[in-house]
C-alpha cells in the first residue's frame, strides 16, 4: 500500500489508534474519513486527517462537501450552539427525494428546511457536535441515548472518555437492566496491547469514573481482546449488551463493621434483601434521592460526611474506605462518642450544688 495517495474510509465509526497507525504507516497518503447517509449519497462531511492528529476525542467528520449542508439541531427544530450536541440534519444536491413507495416514512425523515421552508432536509438519527475549528465530531445515533436518573445521557460521551484512558484501543458502551429494574451502565474496551486487559480495565476505573459525572459513570467494565462484529463488519453492540445482561458477578459480602453498617442502611433504603458491597450504587437502583435518603442515616453515624462523598464512592467498599480513612474505623468512632458521653456526663456531676 506504499503506492497509495489518497485513501478514504467510511461506513462506522473510525478508531483513533487505528487511524494514527494508519498515519504513521502511511506516510505519502492522505486518509480522509468520510461520512454520509445513503440518502444524501455519497458522502455528506469528510474530514482530512492531519498527520499530527486532531487534538484528541473522537476522528472527526469534518465540514460539508461542495454542493452539500448540515444542520445541527434541537428536539425543537432550533439550532444548537457550538460545542452542544444536535441531531444532525443533512441537505443539497445529493439529497433523494423520498423513500419509493413509503410516503410515511419519507414523511418522518425527510423534513422541510426550518431556514429554507422551501427545501427539504433529511434526519440522519445521528448526535454529533461542531468544534472550535468548524469540524463536526460523531457523538453516536439518537436511538443510544438514554435517560439515567432523570437525565440524558448519550452513550457516544461516555464512550469517548473511556478511549482517552491510558491502554484502551477502543470502548464501546452498553445499556441493559439490572435484577431491580434500573440501567445498568458496561464500558467494554479493547486493551492497546494484548494480554493488557486488567491493565485497561483499572485505568478505566482511575481516569474515567474521575472525569465523567456519577450518572455517567459505568457501573461495570470489562474487557475483551476482540469485540464481536457483525456480518457487515461491524461492532455487534447487541451481543455485548446481551452478554452483559446475562453475565453472572459474584457477590461480596461486608467484611468490616463500616461494610455491614453501611450495607444495613442502602438494604434498607434500596429495599433489597442483601447487597454486593462492590456494586455501584446506581447498578443497584439508586436515585439521587435515595442516595440523599441514605446520607441522612450516614450522617447521623459520620455527621461531618457530605452527600457528595456518596457520589464520589459510589460502592459501600469504597464509601467504607474513605469513611474509615477520614473519621476512623467504626470502633474507634463508637470509642470517642463514649469518651465524649462519659465526659459530658462528669461536665454535669461537677457542675451539681454540693
Amino acid at each position: 500500500m506504499s503506492g497509495l495517495r489518497q485513501l478514504l474510509a467510511g461506513g462506522d465509526v473510525l478508531s483513533p489508534n487505528h487511524v494514527m497507525r494508519a498515519v504513521a504507516a502511511l506516510p505519502g497518503c492522505q486518509l480522509i474519513n468520510g461520512y454520509g447517509p445513503t440518502e444524501n449519497t455519497t458522502f455528506t462531511c469528510c474530514y482530512r486527517v492531519p498527520r499530527e492528529g486532531w487534538g484528541g476525542g473522537p476522528v472527526p467528520i469534518g465540514v460539508p462537501i461542495g454542493g452539500t449542508y448540515v444542520r445541527l439541531l434541537d428536539d425543537a427544530m432550533r439550532p444548537v450552539r457550538d460545542g452542544e450536541i444536535g441531531m444532525l440534519y443533512a441537505g443539497g444536491l445529493g439529497l433523494a427525494v423520498d423513500y419509493a413507495g413509503d410516503p410515511l416514512r419519507s414523511a418522518e425523515q425527510f423534513v422541510p428546511d426550518p431556514q429554507r421552508p422551501a427545501s427539504k432536509l433529511y434526519r440522519t438519527g445521528d448526535l454529533v457536535r461542531r468544534r472550535p475549528d468548524g469540524n463536526l465530531d460523531f457523538i453516536g445515533r439518537r436511538d443510544r441515548q438514554i435517560k439515567v436518573d432523570g437525565k440524558r445521557v448519550e452513550l457516544g460521551e461516555i464512550e469517548e472518555a473511556v478511549r482517552r484512558c491510558a491502554g484502551v484501543s477502543d470502548a464501546v458502551v452498553t445499556a441493559t437492566k439490572g435484577d431491580t429494574g434500573a440501567l445498568v451502565l458496561t464500558a467494554h474496551v479493547k486493551p492497546a496491547a494484548a494480554g493488557q486487559g486488567q491493565v485497561a480495565v483499572a485505568a478505566v476505573h482511575a481516569q474515567a469514573t474521575q472525569a465523567l459525572p456519577p450518572h455517567m459513570r459505568p457501573s461495570r467494565i470489562v474487557a475483551h481482546d476482540e469485540f464481536p462484529l457483525t456480518a457487515n463488519g461491524k461492532i455487534d453492540q447487541r451481543l455485548l449488551a446481551a452478554r452483559a445482561a446475562v453475565e453472572p458477578s459474584p457477590i461480596m459480602s461486608a467484611t468490616s463493621e463500616t461494610e455491614r453498617m453501611l450495607s444495613g442502611i442502602f438494604t434498607r433504603v434500596l429495599g433489597v434483601h442483601s447487597i454486593d458491597v462492590a456494586t455501584n450504587f446506581f447498578e443497584l437502583g439508586a436515585t439521587s434521592l435515595k442516595l440523599m435518603e441514605a446520607h441522612a442515616s450516614i450522617s447521623r453515624i459520620w455527621p461531618q460526611v457530605d452527600v457528595l462523598t456518596l457520589f464520589r464512592h459510589p460502592t459501600i467498599r469504597d464509601l467504607a474506605r474513605a469513611l474509615d480513612g477520614r473519621h476512623g474505623s467504626i470502633a474507634q468512632e463508637a470509642q470517642r462518642r463514649a469518651q465524649g458521653q462519659a465526659a459530658a456526663l462528669q461536665r454535669l456531676h461537677n457542675a451539681r450544688p454540693r
